[in-house]
């Protein structure tokens, strides 16, 4: 697995410290603010990696987290409740789609799954006892923003007209620069713009 080097740089006029917040939209769960760029000034940049690894995480009902394993598209891996206690195991189903499925077969309690890249989270999903599952399956894009009030790892605010948003394909990219443009105050003031520059390709 490769990574992306990814490098943001604030060329903007935005006068209202806004966050900058890259996130990935998966089907059906609320996205997660996966990074948040806080501070940039104009000129300024901030390096980040997109990992095409993930890891795994799962909490209970109780307050107890599983141990962090390293998971891969095609997998299933499933919540149970060993003799010592629940556990996280890996089972010898491969999913049908090319996500990472997560199961939940303990019967008495709900779990979250948890899922990072890069070791930041970047999804959560809820998953009620029983056989409830999920699949995370993500396109290889990003979503970058201009916002408030995210915060890095939890669910992201509600939009408002605020927000400027931008879908980034990063479809056989080795590397690039994701420049944000735009902003100011008053009369003179543009519209906040993302672009792709000094694109490497595999």
């Amino acid at each position: 697995m490769r990574d992306i080097r990814l490098n943001f740089i604030n060329n903007s006029d935005d006068q209202n410290n806004s966050q900058i917040v890259i996130f990935q939209k998966n089907s059906g769960i609320t996205p997660i603010a996966w990074q948040v760029i806080e501070h940039a000034g104009k000129g300024w940049h901030h390096p980040f990696v997109y990992s095409e690894t993930y890891s795994l995480e799962v909490e209970d009902d109780f307050g107890n987290f599983s141990n962090m394993v390293a998971a891969e598209p095609g997998q299933q891996w499933k919540a149970i409740a060993g003799p010592t206690g629940h556990e996280l195991v890996m089972t010898d189903e491969p999913t049908q789609r090319r996500g990472i499925e997560v199961m939940n077969d303990i019967s008495y309690s709900p779990i979250r799954a948890h899922l990072y890249r890069s070791g930041k989270k970047v999804a959560s999903v809820f998953l009620p006892p029983g056989g409830a599952r999920y699949v995370f399956e993500f396109q290889p894009t990003i979503t970058i923003a201009v916002m408030h009030n995210a915060k890095e790892g939890i669910w992201l605010p509600e939009q408002t007209e605020e927000w400027h948003e931008a879908e980034i394909s990063l479809l056989g990219i080795v590397s690039a620069d994701i420049v944000m443009t735009g902003g100011g105050s008053g009369d003179d003031a543009a519209p906040i713009v993302f672009t792709v520059q000094n694109i490497s390709h595999q």
